[in-house]
């Protein structure tokens, strides 16, 4: 980095001052500073200021575009965009409570300014993950206004990279590979610093068993938000996948560290405790993710699937009647549509139980579960990995086709 910009704002009733210094690091010399004494109404205003003063003090030449782009404003309306920011805000705490405020926000930001591009964008984003956040045909709603969302944010504007990043989303979660990627790529091309961008085609590139492709990615995501759960808990499945577990149980306690409550991490750190042969400490950490997650769920839910780990777990011990006692009680949990599919399958596979495994795996691939194409190279398969069935109900996935592969260059 060769100059760094700091400043403050302070906020009395309705009038803000902002402070902006544009510092040298080299010597410590300050570029260029000032002072701004505004209503709030007029923040847009200041923040094209402060743009273009950078931009001329630092002597660089802008293009028309790149003008354009820097004065470009989300909206013109201030209580929308702080509604906006809220919604972010929720949306990026990913729990079912947070994620259904992100959508009360940003459904009234849109209402405020039906021509908000970016907010109709993070209103299909909060549904994206309102819907990974249920199972089955209750996906089906929330997905569905996610793609109208994004559409009416792509007829506003079609330039906008957050847009197509959704959008790439709601097709991965349709099994449509080779839209979806063409998707990423154009997000990422759009706005190369959109973390969700890098996060989401990092699970995408994983599923299609790129990984290193995909490791590099998410990186990126996490250099961009730093504070991001979820950018946190995908470096760590990345990493998992490839047989990293140290790692991944590294990554988990850096994310512990920003919430203690996110119960992603635990369930992870179980998983890779599980293959390094810690299974009495990987069954701690499972109990504890289905604890964290009961938390989120709404009335007579139960996070059932949650216990599916720690079956597999008792069943890597020898401890068998443990093992199924728990996967008939997870099977039975299914009647109300309240586990997935796919984890029942790596439980009967893990008891021996071969051709109900294979049961399960089918109706996993036929409702098109979003994690299974993911998990599908993950150690949960791996006694089942070269049996025919596995290699036929893989391949109806549709990712090892021979299509070229969209160039991220």
């Amino acid at each position: 980095v060769d100059n760094v910009l700091e400043g403050s704002v302070r906020k009395a009733g309705n009038r803000v001052r902002i402070t902006g210094q544009l510092i040298k690091i080299s010597d410590g010399y300050h570029l260029w500073s000032d002072r701004y004494d505004r209503e709030l109404s007029d923040i847009f205003e200041v923040q094209d200021e402060i743009s273009i003063a950078i931009v001329e003090k630092l002597r660089v030449k802008l293009l028309g575009g790149e003008r354009e782009q820097i004065m470009k404003r989300p909206t013109d309306n201030l209580e929308a965009y702080n509604l906006y920011l809220k919604g972010r805000y929720h949306w990026n705490n990913r729990s079912i409570k947070e994620v259904q405020r992100a959508i009360e926000c940003l459904k009234r930001a849109v209402e405020l300014d039906p021509r908000f591009s970016l907010g109709y964008a993070g209103l299909a984003d909060a549904y994206i993950i309102q819907a990974d956040n249920v199972f089955f045909e209750r996906r089906h709603a929330p997905m569905s206004l996610a793609e109208k969302s994004v559409f009416k944010a792509l007829e506003l504007d079609d330039s906008l990279g957050e847009a197509h990043a959704a959008l790439a989303q709601i097709r991965f979660s349709q099994w449509k590979w080779h839209e979806a990627e063409k998707e990423y790529l154009s997000a990422i091309r759009l706005n190369p610093r959109y973390a969700t961008a890098h996060h989401w085609y990092a699970i995408f590139l994983a599923a299609k068993g790129r990984f290193a492709q995909s490791l590099e990615h998410i990186k990126l995501a996490r250099e961009l938000d730093p504070l991001s759960l979820a950018m946190i808990a995908a470096q760590a499945v990345g990493c998992y996948l490839t047989g990293q577990h140290d790692k991944t149980i590294e990554i988990c306690r850096e994310g512990f560290e920003l919430n203690a409550d996110f119960p992603q991490y635990s369930l992870i750190t179980g998983w890779s405790l599980l293959e390094k042969g810690n299974h009495n400490e990987a069954i701690k950490q499972f109990y504890r993710s289905r604890e964290l997650a009961e938390k989120e769920l709404p009335g007579e839910d139960d996070p059932m699937h949650w216990i599916i780990h720690v079956g597999r777990a008792y069943a890597m011990m020898g401890e068998y009647s443990k093992a199924k006692e728990i996967l008939e009680d997870t099977i039975e949990k299914t009647k109300d549509q309240l586990a997935p599919f796919f984890p029942i399958a790596t439980l009967c596979f893990a008891v021996g139980d071969m051709d109900r495994g294979f049961e399960w795996l089918a109706r996993s691939v036929e409702k098109q579960e979003f994690w299974l194409p993911v998990f599908r190279a993950s150690p949960l398969f791996d006694t089942v990995r070269s049996d025919p069935r596995f290699v036929s109900l893989m391949s109806r996935i549709g990712l090892d086709d021979k299509s070229p592969e969209v160039s991220d260059e």
